[in-house]
């Protein structure tokens, strides 16, 4: 249990952050414990091209053509699955490159990530490996996911139109004339004769 004495000089010591305070300094700490981007929360890297990732978006949304929301998100999380597979590529031929030339110092964003990661013990490459399995899984059941959800939504449209034809169909149609038949006092094939 804190004494008063301590609490009183957290809350002091609370006052003078050090954290960063700017917008460009909160983003860059929020990439801190970033290792390889291939695990947690999507983000396309400070090496990576925004714009490259945003048009692969806007193809896979022209492509896809989404209907609502839950297969919009669908589209973006195989887009980002996508991302991460090339992102894993990349890095497993780096990693590749590194055993090959023993580089000490590499130059290439994605060379330093697989220089750390293979200081990191002898299952980087597999770490990758397991990594790209992992996106290309994700890819395909997001894929899965949205053609079973279009055709859920196509045949609910293609029912909405039968329907909607039946009802044209049924009033356009003039209506049957009621024909008053003559009431009888006699049954139906009853000769009247007889009873008289």
């Amino acid at each position: 249990m804190a004494t008063t004495a301590q609490i009183a000089a957290n809350q002091n010591n609370s006052t003078h952050s050090t954290g960063p305070k700017t917008p460009e300094g909160k983003a860059a700490a929020a990439r801190n414990s970033t290792k390889h981007g291939l695990s947690g929360a999507f983000t396309v890297l400070p090496h990576e091209d925004q714009d490259e990732f945003d048009i692969l978006l806007v193809c896979l949304r022209d492509e896809l053509q989404p209907g609502n929301g839950h297969e919009t998100f669908l589209v973006e999380l195989m887009a980002q699955s996508r991302w991460r597979l090339a992102r894993a590529r990349r890095l497993e031929t780096a990693m590749f490159d590194q055993m090959l030339t023993a580089s000490p110092l590499p130059a290439d964003p994605d060379q330093q990530i697989a220089a750390q990661l293979m200081a990191g013990g002898d299952r980087a490459l597999a770490t990758i490996q397991r990594y790209a399995s992992a996106a290309e899984r994700s890819y395909y059941k997001a894929h899965a996911e949205f053609m079973k959800s279009r055709k859920i939504r196509n045949e609910a449209k293609a029912a909405a139109l039968i329907d909607e034809a039946m009802i044209h169909a049924y009033s356009s149609v003039a209506p049957r004339p009621v024909r008053n038949e003559p009431k009888f006092c006699t049954a139906p094939g009853e000769n009247l004769a007889l009873r008289l």
